[in-house]
């Protein structure tokens, strides 16, 4: 199923936590990159970064969205 009101609040801790850890995490189930999308980073395994700023966002049915930018102090 799908966590629906409850997903973005669970990508904002992820993302807090990667900050946290100054680590990239994977993006899951990535195993065929399309030749239009060859020249992009893509982040296929855990990868160390100095994360200071973030910016989350969320679309929503019904044309609802969100934006969220996180920093470390």
């Amino acid at each position: 199923g799908h966590t629906l009101g409850a997903s973005g609040a669970i990508e904002t801790i992820v993302s807090l936590e990667m900050m946290k850890r100054d680590t990239l995490l994977p993006t899951l189930n990535l195993e065929t990159i399309g030749e239009e999308c060859s020249g992009l980073d893509h982040v296929r395994s855990p990868r160390e970064c100095k994360i200071g700023v973030f910016l989350k966002s969320s679309f929503a049915f019904g044309g609802i969205n969100a934006n969220l930018i996180c920093s470390k102090l």
